[in-house]
């Protein structure tokens, strides 16, 4: 379980009467290779936020930390501090084990270190296919990506004809072909590293009511990996016996 603040110090941290909505809302999705940041500011009036910066961070290329300095440097860029910031959202996957754990830790971090609010919301709803201009294209679409072991994730998704993007359905993660009937209509989105189809930080603009249930509480949220990982499966072949926790 990724360590997390104590609840008392989250609900002190989170519930200061000195702190008031900066409209600021630091963006983190890193549920694969090819991770991203945005910096998103909620306008006086209307919807959706607007998009004030964003940057490309690669995860799992190597054993340092890219996705903190990154943080620090899009901050930096736009004369904001930590405090700044009204929320931090991460997608909370699924997708890679590793990427998503250094994600989470890293938004929970800034969140306990600054009294802001965490959100968590689908990666994949971050994937819908974008035009030219980069807003999602309208239509219905199944979101696909490899859950290794011959199997995919699968997310069916709408962008509506404002723009907004809508989940169809919840995650699902199963073998390609045993993918629902009710989907096998939709046009199929796979994601990849380096291919136009991979969740994007700055797509939280169009996703609706991704602050609707309101932030996830610091000390028990964990992202949706999908699956356990590759070394926790090796090890409980290996001896025969669940991972211990404790």
């Amino acid at each position: 379980m990724i360590v997390a603040p104590s609840s008392s110090a989250c609900r002190a941290l989170t519930s200061s009467p000195d702190r008031g909505p900066t409209g600021h809302f630091l963006v983190i999705e890193a549920s694969g290779v090819a991770g991203s940041l945005a910096l998103l500011t909620r306008p006086a009036l209307g919807h959706p936020l607007d998009v004030r910066a964003t940057a490309d961070v690669l995860m799992g290329a190597s054993r340092t930390d890219a996705l903190t300095p990154a943080v620090t440097a899009l901050l930096a860029d736009q004369s904001l501090r930590v405090d700044d910031l009204e929320g931090v959202v991460c997608g909370a996957g699924p997708g890679s084990f590793t990427s998503l754990r250094i994600a989470a830790s890293l938004a929970k971090g800034l969140v306990f270190g600054s009294g802001s609010a965490l959100y968590a919301v689908p990666s994949l709803a971050l994937a819908v296919p974008r035009s030219a201009a980069g807003a999602p294209t309208p239509g219905d679409w199944l979101i696909t990506a490899d859950a290794l072991r011959g199997e995919v994730f699968a997310r069916p998704m709408r962008v509506d004809a404002d723009g907004y993007i809508v989940a169809l359905d919840d995650d699902l993660r199963t073998l390609p072909d045993a993918i629902p009937a009710a989907w096998h209509g939709l046009p199929r989105c796979h994601v990849t590293a380096d291919g136009p189809v991979r969740p994007r930080a700055e797509m939280l603009r169009w996703l609706a009511r991704w602050d609707e249930k309101g932030p996830v509480a610091v000390d028990r949220w964990e992202p949706a990996y999908g699956r356990l990982a590759e070394a926790q499966v090796q090890w409980e072949a290996r001896h025969g016996t669940p991972l211990p926790t404790a």
